[in-house]
């Protein structure tokens, strides 16, 4: 079966290049993974996948509902701007939250409140990055896109018609009070982007 890429970005900052080009340093050799490891990151990756008995739990009732309803109002909002994901982006959504739950060293605090933070990862890493186009093709769907990101809250269609976009100001909100922080994050620079260059896509 084909996977839908997963995109990260390693942001690079001159003063660590000019630090490298300054000082340069010989490769490290990679420490050996202690006994077992290996072989539980493997059962680990066949339980995720559903090939394997004893596959990974369900998601805590409460996180599935809250997963769930989070994922339909984005792709709401994506096929509203004539984007969308499908089965397999939502699956692999699904089996990279399990994996974060199994792994959660207190996994009270994770179904509580922490698994926003790897949703938002997955809006990141597996969703935006199927976005790219011109200014008036998409600008109004990443500022929509910004807002629930930063809320939670869909905001109506017809309050998101391009023409309302073409000058509304969207402000780099407060990681601490973003609903997706990161997601948001980015939303905002490929906002900036596509009003500089008239187009954008996720590696811009």
């Amino acid at each position: 079966m084909a996977i839908s890429p997963l995109v990260i970005e390693f942001e690079v900052h001159p003063k660590d290049v000019k630090a490298f080009l300054d000082d340069p340093k010989p490769l490290q050799p990679v420490s050996r993974a202690a006994v077992g490891k290996a072989e539980a990151f493997l059962d680990l990756s066949l339980r995720a996948r559903g090939a394997k008995e004893l596959p990974l739990p369900e998601l805590p009732p409460a996180v599935k509902t809250a997963v769930n309803k989070h994922l339909l109002e984005v792709l709401e909002i994506l096929q509203n701007g004539r984007f969308e994901f499908a089965f397999r982006t939502a699956k692999e959504v699904v089996a990279y939250l399990k994996v974060s739950c199994e792994l959660a060293a207190d996994k009270a605090a994770w179904e509580a409140d922490k698994w926003k933070s790897d949703l938002d990862d997955e809006i990141l890493q597996k969703i935006l990055p199927k976005l790219s186009g011109s200014k008036r093709r998409i600008e109004a769907l990443l500022v929509r896109l910004a807002r629930y990101c930063e809320t939670g809250v869909v905001h109506k269609i017809e309050e998101s018609t391009p023409a309302a976009y073409q000058s509304s100001p969207v402000k780099r909100a407060d990681a601490a009070k973003c609903k997706f922080a990161r997601s948001h994050g980015k939303l905002c620079d490929m906002i900036d982007a596509v009003r500089r260059d008239q187009f954008v896509s996720f590696i811009h």
